[in-house]
């Protein structure tokens, strides 16, 4: 996880439309990149741990949670 309150990133975070992929060096950024709403200062541990765990990267928590919800749609899924 990283926080910052660069310029440039102040500066992309304020407009409406956020990163957009202009150039093509850009999209080898977008694919890795994860942007989660900002919860406040994480003071507890666990607090911590959750953030940690909720960044994981664009898509990377996508198909298991995809998962999870066609177990509870439709267990016989798995047959």
């Amino acid at each position: 996880m990283l926080h910052t309150h660069t310029l440039n990133g102040v500066a992309v975070s304020a407009q409406k439309q956020g990163v957009l992929p202009l150039p093509q060096q850009s999209i080898f950024v977008l694919a890795s990149l994860a942007c989660r709403d900002y919860e406040g200062v994480a003071l507890r541990e666990d607090e911590k741990a959750r953030q940690v765990t909720r960044g994981q990267g664009a898509g990377a928590l996508t198909w298991p949670g995809l998962l999870r919800r066609l177990d509870r749609i439709n267990p016989g899924y798995r047959q």
